[in-house]
């Protein structure tokens, strides 16, 4: 007989809420966003990136030519805020080509909760067949949101655009 060991981390859910806005539910907590103005909410499109909520503008789709924001819970598992940004940059220069932090500041949003903000660009790599991996031409641009929500939660809200043209637009 197997005795299970540890926990199952909750799954975050995506939710629609009353006027156009959205929702991530992990467990007993709700955490709410606003739907930008001309943006439609999608609670589908990410799950198979782990997305529970993400955004584009009307007439758009994820992961589109436009820009895109996706919500994803991060899981402290007895961590910092700052270890789960590390952690997350670190995973992240993993998979991708010309990696570079262009600016980052420590600060609160509203309600008082730590956050930490950075503006990244690279050019994402493109799997084959091969064990080789192909550079794309087009450089993405981010601006990353890691709000420190609760005791157990890290949430990365990520806009991510193809040019600086749409990060000042959006």
């Amino acid at each position: 007989e197997l005795a299970p060991k540890g926990y199952s981390r909750p799954i975050p859910v995506g939710l629609k809420t009353k006027d156009r806005n959205a929702a991530v539910r992990i467990a007993s907590q709700l955490y709410e966003f606003t739907t930008p103005s001309g943006w439609v909410v999608d609670m589908d499109a990410g799950k198979a990136d782990q997305a529970p909520l993400v955004f584009y503008p009307k007439g758009g789709t994820w992961r589109g030519s436009g820009p895109n924001i996706y919500i994803r819970a991060l899981f402290k598992e007895g961590k910092s805020l700052e270890k789960i940004v590390e952690d997350e940059k670190e995973g992240f220069q993993e998979n991708v080509a010309e990696f570079e932090e262009e600016s980052s500041s420590v600060g609160k949003i509203k309600n008082g909760k730590n956050c930490i903000t950075k503006a990244i660009t690279y050019k994402p790599l493109i799997q084959t067949d091969s064990p080789f991996s192909i550079v794309s031409d087009n450089v993405i641009h981010e601006m990353i949101g890691f709000v420190d929500v609760s005791e157990n939660v890290v949430l990365m809200v990520v806009l991510a655009c193809h040019n600086k043209e749409q990060i000042k637009e959006a």
